[in-house]
């Protein structure tokens, strides 16, 4: 799951930190959750889906977080 989210945050050009700003946390947080340290929140990772789908890439919840 970790490289997954890396692997299309990557391909949409997003950075951790625009990440971080996108679902309300700051960048330090969104890196654990990236890592696995933390686990993402329902609510974050809709927001995540939402932003990777709107940049042309059509994945599902499935795809990312329980893969």
């Amino acid at each position: 799951m970790l490289n997954t989210i890396r692997g299309y945050r990557i391909m949409i050009g997003k950075t951790q930190k625009e990440f971080a700003k996108l679902l309300g946390i700051s960048e330090g947080s969104y890196r654990h959750k990236e890592l696995g340290k933390n686990e993402f929140k329902q609510t974050e990772m809709k927001k995540i889906i939402d932003e990777i789908n709107g940049n042309g890439i059509e994945v599902s919840l499935e795809d990312i977080f329980f893969n």
